[in-house]
């Protein structure tokens, strides 16, 4: 654990870097208000929502108990990633092939849509091209990573193999292999304001 005089320890590093004097402050909501959707939660997933669906015409209430985008988002990754946070394997063994083949065509879309609506709206918030890794550490995880590659490979779900040197070099660490992918950076905070 970090000692808890370490700098910047248990902050939130995308709020720090957009001080609260850059930030709008919006009025509570009193009385009766009535709109087409109302999204609870003003993060970058509350805030896209609300966008998306203003575009489309609705009315849109948004509703966030404190300060927008000081939540999850303010302490998040910075990042776009472009696949779920589990191991395609195991969404087969939970859910079926087809669902799972799913869930990763729609992050994959997911991923290049966010990347664009903020690009087109031309929202200001460090947004670049990054690759992401599945690191293997050791020869024994990257058997595992490339059983986990053969699984989305029968399922025509693509994962471009590294080689360990490769990876060792871009990453800076040592390495058996990775599985690559491409998502965004960003600073999350300044995309939801």
């Amino acid at each position: 654990s970090f000692p808890p005089d370490m700098p910047g320890y248990g902050s939130k590093f995308w709020s720090e870097r957009t001080p609260l004097n850059r930030r709008t402050t919006y009025p509570a909501a009193k009385g009766a208000l009535t709109a087409d959707a109302v999204i609870i939660g003003g993060g970058l997933t509350g805030a896209t929502a609300a966008v998306l669906f203003a575009q489309a015409g609705l009315k849109v209430v948004l509703v966030e108990a404190g300060r927008i985008a000081s939540g999850g988002t303010a302490g998040s990754l910075g990042a776009i990633v472009p696949e779920p946070d589990a191991r395609f394997s195991h969404v087969v063994t939970a859910c079926g092939r087809r669902a799972a083949r799913e869930a990763w065509r729609q992050s994959v879309s997911g991923t290049r849509e966010l990347a664009s609506l903020l690009t087109r709206e031309k929202i200001a918030c460090d947004l670049r091209p990054a690759p992401f890794w599945t690191h293997a550490a050791s020869a024994e995880t990257a058997a595992g990573l490339r059983r986990e590659q053969a699984s989305r490979r029968e399922s025509a779900v693509t994962s471009a193999w590294t080689a360990g040197g490769v990876v060792a070099s871009d990453l800076g660490m040592p390495a058996s292999g990775a599985l690559k992918s491409s998502g965004f950076t960003l600073d999350p905070v300044r995309a939801t304001l």
